[in-house]
């Protein structure tokens, strides 16, 4: 794995562990968004970028 994809792996892994804290009540949804994220992480470096943005704007909040 490059630098490149190891870091956006490692924001990726952070965002997971917090959503997963901050939302574990939501049961299914949260589920859902997951397959979402693991799916879009292993299809498309760039989408994951995004979902790191939106991530990190949603854990600032």
């Amino acid at each position: 794995m490059n630098p490149k994809n190891s870091r956006f792996k490692s924001k990726y892994l952070a965002i997971q562990k917090a959503f997963k804290q901050k939302y574990e009540e939501e049961g299914k949804r949260t589920a859902i968004i997951w397959k979402e994220l693991e799916e879009e992480f292993f299809l498309s470096p760039a989408r994951l970028q995004d979902i790191v943005r939106m991530g990190e704007e949603i854990l600032s909040n």
